[in-house]
C-alpha cells in the first residue's frame, strides 16, 4: 500500500510531468532561429525540435530498466531534471555554432527521456486507489498548462534576443529543487522471482504499449496538418489555427481535472471510452467546418492525453508489479516518440490510400484506427478478466 503523501510531495511528482512536455515548446522560435543561422536548411533548424525525441528513445528504455533498482526514483528525478535545465539552457550562453545547440539539445533528450520515463511511474508508485486516479489526471492538467504557458514564455523572450528562446527552460531548475527538497522516494522494488517473474509483464500490458503507439500515430497528423487544413481551406488564418491548438489544450486540461470521476465511472473501459471520445474527435476534424474542428480538437485532448494517458498508466499500475511498473514508464515514452515518429511517414500513406489530397484524408484513416484501437483494448480487457475470474475459480 502506498503511504499517504503530502501537498508538497504532490508538487515535486507533478513536477515532473511539467518537464515531459518541455521537448515542443521551441517551436514559436524557430523561424527566429533559422534568420540567425541563415546558411543552413530550415531542416536542419528543425533538428533543434526533433533531436530530443529520438534521443530519448533509448533513453527511457535504459531508465525504465534500472529505475528503482540500480538507481533510485529521486536519483534519477534529480539527474533528469538538472540535464533538462542544463542542456535545455546551455544554448543561450554557447551559440557561435549551431551543432553546439544540437550537442546542448542532445543533452536535454537524455534528461526528457528519463523524466517522461519516471513521470506516470512515480505517481503509481507513491499513490493508490482514488487518489492515484485524481493524481494521475492532475498529472495530464499539468502537461497542458505547460503545453500552453512554456510556449508562449518562449514566443515572448524571442521579441527580446533570439536566443533568449532558450531560458524557459530555466523551469527545470525549480522542479529539481522541489525533488531534492520534497520528492519522497517510493519503497525499493524487489526483484520477483520463480512463477511471479513469469508473469511480471503479460500480453495485456504489452496490448496498452501497443495501443498508446496507434493512437499517438493516429492522432499526431492533427498537430501537423490543422494548419493546413484551416488556412488551405480559407476557414481562418494561422492564428485560428493556434486557437484550435490551444483548444486541444484545453480539453486535455479538463480531461486530467476530471480523470478521477471519469475513472470512477468508466472502469476497465476507460482506456476503450476514451479512445471512442478521440474518434469522435477525429471525425468532426475530418468532416466538420471551423466550429466542429475546435469541438473535434478539444475532445482529441481531452480523450488522448487528458483521459487516455492517465488510464494507460493507471490500467499498468493495477496488473504490473513495481518493478515491471518502472520498465512500463520506459516502455511508454518509447511509444510516446515512436508514434510521433511514425506519424510523419503515416499521414500521407494515409491520405493517398483515401484518395485525398488534404491531411483531413490522414483523419479519415484515423477514425478507423482509432475504433480498431479500441476493440483491441476493449478485447485484450475482456480475456483478461476471464483469465482473472478462471484462476479465482480454481483456487
Amino acid at each position: 500500500m502506498a503511504k499517504k503523501r503530502g501537498f508538497l510531495a504532490a508538487v515535486a511528482a507533478l513536477g515532473v510531468y511539467l518537464l515531459a512536455v518541455m521537448t515542443g515548446i521551441i517551436s514559436p522560435g524557430l523561424a527566429a532561429l533559422a534568420q540567425a543561422y541563415p546558411e543552413l536548411e530550415f531542416t536542419t533548424i528543425v533538428l533543434a525540435a526533433t533531436l530530443p525525441n529520438l534521443i530519448a528513445i533509448p533513453v527511457a528504455l535504459i531508465a525504465g530498466a534500472v529505475a528503482g533498482k540500480a538507481i533510485s526514483f529521486r536519483a534519477l528525478s534529480l539527474i533528469g531534471s538538472g540535464l533538462i535545465a542544463l542542456g535545455g539552457t546551455a544554448p543561450y550562453f554557447f551559440h557561435s555554432s549551431f551543432n553546439m545547440i544540437l550537442v546542448s539539445r542532445a543533452i536535454f533528450g537524455i534528461g526528457f527521456g528519463i523524466c517522461f520515463t519516471l513521470m506516470g511511474t512515480l505517481i503509481v508508485r507513491l499513490y493508490d486507489g482514488q487518489t492515484r486516479d485524481s493524481m494521475l489526471g492532475y498529472g495530464a492538467a499539468t502537461m497542458a498548462v505547460g503545453g500552453v504557458v512554456l510556449p508562449m514564455l518562449v514566443g515572448y523572450f524571442v521579441t527580446i534576443d533570439t536566443h533568449a528562446m532558450w531560458l524557459p527552460h530555466l523551469v527545470a531548475a525549480l522542479s529539481f529543487l522541489a525533488v531534492l527538497f520534497w520528492l519522497p522516494e517510493p519503497d525499493k522494488i524487489e526483484e520477483m522471482t520463480g512463477a511471479d517473474h513469469k508473469t511480471r509483464f503479460p500480453f495485456a500490458a504489452w496490448a496498452l504499449i501497443i495501443a498508446f503507439t496507434l493512437t499517438t500515430m493516429a492522432v499526431w497528423p492533427m498537430m501537423l496538418g490543422i494548419a493546413t487544413v484551416i488556412v488551405g481551406e480559407g476557414l481562418g488564418t494561422a492564428v485560428t489555427a493556434g486557437m484550435a491548438i490551444s483548444m486541444f489544450a484545453a480539453g486535455n486540461f479538463i480531461g486530467g481535472l476530471v480523470f478521477g470521476q471519469y475513472a470512477k465511472i468508466t472502469g476497465r473501459h476507460a482506456l476503450p471510452v476514451a479512445l471512442l471520445i478521440c474518434a469522435g474527435g477525429m471525425s468532426c476534424l475530418a468532416f466538420g467546418g471551423l466550429l466542429m474542428i475546435m469541438v473535434g480538437t478539444t475532445l482529441i485532448g481531452f480523450g488522448f492525453i487528458g483521459v487516455g494517458m492517465p488510464a494507460i498508466f493507471g490500467g499498468l499500475g493495477q496488473m504490473l508489479s513495481p518493478s515491471a511498473m518502472a520498465m512500463a514508464g520506459g516502455l511508454v515514452a518509447v511509444a510516446n516518440n515512436l508514434g510521433a515518429f511514425v506519424a510523419g511517414y503515416w499521414m500521407p500513406i494515409a491520405m493517398n490510400v483515401t484518395g485525398s489530397t488534404s491531411p483531413r484524408g490522414a483523419y479519415t484513416a484515423g477514425i478507423v484506427v482509432l475504433l480498431a484501437v479500441a476493440v483491441f483494448v476493449w478485447f485484450t480487457q475482456l480475456s483478461q478478466k476471464q483469465q482473472s475470474d478462471a484462476a479465482v475459480a480454481s483456487a
